[in-house]
């Protein structure tokens, strides 16, 4: 490892512990506490740490039970550091989410959520419930207008038939529209979700290094949803793309992180 590789590394533990610092405090309202945690949760899959993740998910919604804030109006990435970790071994995620459930009112989000979770494990593995999981539906027809363009030479369309179209296949399951369009033109999908699914499908075909080219090309496009959002999750969360999730992945994807954006962690 290079000497600016370590000091990379470095710096992105540094940013992990201090959130780490933040989720643990208790004198303080839980909405300054639980989004360092929520964002903490990110960075420990990033860093293959995800025992410590659910661990965190754990400690937090029992410690800020009884004044919780907003922290029950949602669910992710609380619900899915149960189902990650159980994923990653193998187990079965149930009985933890039933020991946290208990903490949580059942018609909140959260409780909803984790409701769900445990009658949806009983058809589904982990990683299907976990987020970012966008494969296994059956392919649809093309709309009219979108079947017009797939049915065009891949070279004629403009930058926003391109797109419309990387689209289209998206939406209806259409991946052999889609890798047509990327090998005629050799043109990444720009949209981060659209690069996870073909990814995802690429990877299935042991395409692996052309699956981290579109996530790397597409990383542009992620945008995070909150303000703890601090990183893009699918590639470390889906067992379809942790073969495309490489160490230059990971290290495009934390050199991306500003801790000082997560509610409460700001001096």
């Amino acid at each position: 490892m290079s000497d600016r590789d370590k000091k990379g590394l470095h710096d992105r533990m540094k940013e992990l512990d201090r959130l780490l610092e933040v989720a643990a405090k208790r004198d303080r309202p839980a909405d300054q506490v639980w989004p360092a945690a929520a964002a903490a949760i990110e960075l420990l899959w990033w860093h293959d740490r995800f025992d410590d993740a659910e661990q965190l998910a754990t400690t937090t919604i029992r410690d800020l039970a009884d004044e919780p804030g907003r922290l029950f109006g949602r669910d992710y990435p609380f619900d899915s550091a149960f189902l990650a970790a159980a994923d990653r071994h193998g187990a079965d995620p149930g009985p933890r989410l039933v020991a946290a459930r208990a903490y949580m009112p059942p018609d909140s989000v959260m409780g909803k959520r984790f409701g769900w979770l445990l009658a949806s494990l009983l058809t589904h593995p982990p990683h299907e419930l976990t987020g970012g999981y966008v494969w296994g539906k059956q392919p649809q027809p093309f709309k009219p207008r979108d079947q017009a363009l797939a049915d065009q030479p891949p070279a004629d369309l403009t930058d926003a038939e391109r797109t419309r179209l990387y689209n289209a296949a998206h939406n209806r399951r259409q991946f052999p529209t889609a890798l047509h369009l990327f090998e005629a033109t050799k043109h990444y999908p720009p949209q981060w979700y659209v690069a996870v699914w073909m990814a995802g499908e690429l990877s299935k075909r042991g395409q692996t290094e052309l699956a981290t080219a579109f996530l790397t090309d597409a990383l542009p496009d992620w945008a995070p949803y909150e303000p703890w959002d601090l990183v893009p999750t699918e590639p470390c969360l889906q067992p379809l793309l942790r073969p495309a999730a490489t160490e230059q992945l990971r290290s495009a994807i934390l050199a991306t992180v500003d801790i000082s954006r997560v509610p409460g962690v700001a001096p």
